[in-house]
């Protein structure tokens, strides 16, 4: 009972697959994870969508801190005029 698989059913006569057939069904789902991997833009557009925000913020980082010391600045003058006309 060496080349029984199991669940075994009698008159059903049962072959090995060939060397040519097992190498077709490799090769059938290599080619459908291919496709699959080629067909996901989900992962590509996360990663866009991660940059342009990282790209926003540096922009936003840095009008903050321009804008910050001039606002200081301006601060500044108008505090010293305050005390000088008080």
């Amino acid at each position: 009972m060496s080349g029984i698989t199991f669940p075994y059913r009698p008159g059903i006569h049962y072959r090995r697959h060939t060397e040519r057939e097992c190498t077709m069904k490799l090769f059938t789902k290599a080619q459908a994870l291919i496709n699959s991997m080629r067909t996901e833009d989900e992962g590509a557009t996360a990663v866009e969508y991660g940059l342009m925000v990282s790209l926003i913020a540096v922009v936003i980082i840095a009008a903050v801190a321009l804008i910050g010391t001039n606002l200081d600045a301006m601060f500044d003058v108008v505090g010293t005029k305050i005390k000088t006309t008080a």
